[in-house]
């Protein structure tokens, strides 16, 4: 029964990238998707709740406003996921998928698994590690972090994918991911403790954006300039420019002489409000 509400999920997952017109070899926003869609995403102080999803005109996503934005991602999606299916009003806590969804109920299992396919699909999984010339059986922890960051998820989630959901990953390497801590890889990759490190490498799609909120580390790959007022530069080594964001707003990183440009979205942390503002410059009043 359960393998079957992951088949529906899959299916109706991949139908909605490509209603979206979402290109198969590149990830979703969930807020983005949700906003297109015509349904209001606001961020807010809910305390220990994760998400809620009200029906109406429009349709209503709110999102834990302190929750880490990687959270906050397959929050959205599960939230998604309700109104897809038609589930009605939903009052969300949610917990990493494990094998203690089988005693969840087939919507919330339905929504959970939904959330995984929009953002997480097998196929694009392999993709991230097969372009960057990793072997996706062997990741290691800085690796999942790497790809994580494409995707716009947690390391947590897209390790539990690989593993759980998929067996892109054997138990002994699953149980050694899971071992990691989010925070040590930070540092092993930065080369210095940090709160939030969004990585960019070499093989992030030209036009995808880059989402970051205040305080963040954003790796970006050397010589890639930046224009705006959001970020500063930190250092420059390795083949890397270590960046750090400010302030809200829209910057635009592009790499000189070639077509590769995207934009650094940054939000300030812990925001409130309708997530359509979320990227607002500071100088900029959120309308009424």
């Amino acid at each position: 029964m359960r393998q079957d509400l992951i088949r529906l999920a899959a299916v109706r997952a991949g139908q909605l990238r490509r209603q979206a017109g979402i290109a198969d070899h590149l990830p979703v926003c969930a807020i983005d998707m949700a906003t297109q869609l015509g349904i209001e995403v606001r961020l807010v102080d809910m305390g220990r709740l994760e998400g809620t999803y009200w029906p109406g005109e429009p349709p209503i996503i709110a999102l834990g406003a302190h929750r880490p934005a990687g959270r906050r991602a397959f929050t959205c999606a599960h939230e998604l996921g309700h109104h897809m299916f038609g589930h009605g009003n939903r009052v969300d806590e949610l917990a990493p998928m494990s094998a203690a969804d089988r005693a969840k109920p087939d919507e919330e299992v339905l929504a959970d698994a939904f959330a995984a396919m929009l953002l997480m699909p097998q196929s694009l999984i392999k993709g991230a590690f097969a372009q960057r010339g990793w072997a996706v059986g062997d990741a290691t922890a800085e690796q999942v972090y790497v790809v994580a960051c494409w995707f716009g998820v947690s390391y947590d989630a897209l390790a539990t994918q690989m593993g759980s959901m998929f067996g892109l990953v054997n138990r002994t390497t699953l149980s050694a991911l899971r071992k990691a801590q989010p925070q040590s890889i930070r540092q092993r990759l930065a080369g210095q403790a940090c709160d939030g490190l969004i990585w960019t490498d070499e093989q992030w799609p030209s036009g995808h954006p880059i989402d970051v909120e205040v305080g963040d580390l954003v790796r970006l790959p050397q010589g890639v300039c930046v224009e705006g007022r959001g970020v500063s530069l930190l250092d420059e080594a390795d083949g890397s420019s270590f960046v750090k964001a400010h302030a809200a707003g829209l910057d635009r990183a592009f790499l000189p002489g070639s077509e590769w440009a995207c934009f650094i979205r940054i939000q300030p942390r812990s925001y409130v409000g309708r997530a359509d503002y979320r990227h607002l410059d500071e100088c900029e009043e959120e309308p009424d």
